[in-house]
C-alpha cells in the first residue's frame, strides 16, 4: 500500500526529482547519461537536449554518492 499523491520510480520516470538530475528526454524517452534510446532531434540544437546534457555531470556526480552510500551501509 502506498502514501496518497506519492508515485514510486519506474523505468525513465522519477517523481520529485529535481531538475538538476534530470537526464531523460521526455519527449523521445533518450537518455543522455546512457546515451540509450532513439532520439528525434539534433542533440546540437534541442534546447531539452542541451539542457539534459549539462546535467548529466551533476546526475553521475549523484550517482556516484548514492553508491558510497549504499556501499557504507
Amino acid at each position: 500500500m502506498g502514501v496518497e499523491g506519492y508515485r514510486p520510480c519506474s523505468f525513465y520516470d522519477c517523481p520529485g526529482l529535481p531538475e538538476e538530475l534530470e537526464v531523460t528526454c521526455n519527449i523521445c524517452m533518450f537518455d543522455f547519461a546512457a546515451g540509450d534510446g532513439q532520439p528525434r532531434c539534433d542533440h546540437a540544437t534541442c534546447e531539452t537536449a542541451l539542457r539534459l546534457t549539462k546535467n548529466v555531470p551533476t546526475y553521475r556526480a549523484w550517482v556516484e554518492l548514492m553508491r558510497a552510500e549504499a556501499a557504507a551501509g
